[in-house]
């Protein structure tokens, strides 16, 4: 994904242990949102989805991205998919705890974390 300024958010699909992950790296802002729900609104919509987003080397997120997740969240529950969120950590972990999402993302430290977990 790119925006118009230039700025570039590496993604980047794999899978471990039969979870879909989708790893970001870089800053997820007002220009990537509708990007990064898509990305992730098509593999929840998928039979059986398990979806891991890997948030560790995100340097920076803003509310619009935040809402992309938390409606992502939503859409998961709503089509019974499974929907994790791994390695948030500084300034992007702080702002989980702050606007309250940390109580209703399902977070882990790792990847490894996210996927071992039943």
């Amino acid at each position: 994904m790119s925006s118009d300024d230039g700025e570039l958010l590496d993604v980047r699909w794999s899978t471990v242990n039969g979870w879909q992950v989708l790893s970001l790296a870089g800053e997820v802002d007002v220009s990537r949102q509708d990007e990064l729900y898509d990305e992730l609104s098509t593999a929840l919509r998928s039979d059986s989805a398990k979806v891991v987003l890997d948030l560790s080397q995100v340097s920076y997120i803003d509310s619009s991205g935040l809402s992309a997740i938390a409606v992502a969240n939503r859409e998961a529950h709503e089509v019974g998919a499974v929907f994790r969120v791994a390695g948030s950590c500084g300034f992007v972990s702080r702002l989980l705890r702050t606007t309250g999402l940390d109580t209703v993302l399902d977070l882990h430290p790792t990847v490894g974390a996210a996927v071992g977990s039943t």
